[in-house]
């Protein structure tokens, strides 16, 4: 619970507007990262859950933090704008709480039906040549609205 608990907190602390008025949606996903999931600086990143945000007046601004329950190992927040195509670009990315980074990148998303099945996030955050492009794989089990 410690890491969702974090993960939460990744989440709120990427929305750059005030929002106590507006309605979060919650959304998390029970599931895995594949072995090619990576922080973008040589590590492997592992994770069984993800937690997408998004407001009921602002449904287009997603943030999504990739996290292991346990909280025992490091977690990755992207944040964007949902496109018509219903993938995201990414305009945003956290290693650490509280610290949104500028990044350019895409989320794509596979459903079936309404439900995601599958995510595939890249990013690249810093100047050219010593910039960081994490990469996210995340196959979904299960799907819950909080």
């Amino acid at each position: 619970m410690r890491g969702i608990a974090i993960g939460i907190a990744v989440v709120l602390a990427s929305w750059a507007m005030p929002v106590a008025a507006q309605k979060q949606i919650l959304t998390l996903f029970d599931g895995a990262c594949s072995a090619e999931s990576n922080l973008g600086d040589g590590a492997p990143f592992v994770c069984n859950s993800a937690l997408m945000s998004s407001y009921s007046e602002l449904n287009n601004r997603v943030a999504i933090v990739f996290l292991e329950k346990t909280g025992s190992t490091p977690v990755i927040g992207v944040s964007g704008v949902m496109n018509v195509d219903g993938n995201m670009r990414v305009d945003g990315v956290q290693y650490e709480v509280g610290k949104l980074i500028p990044a350019t990148g895409r989320c794509a998303f596979t459903r079936k039906g309404r439900k995601i099945r599958a995510m595939h996030c890249e990013a690249a955050t810093g100047a050219p040549g010593s910039e960081r492009r994490p990469t996210i794989e995340f196959t979904v089990t299960r799907e819950n609205r909080l």
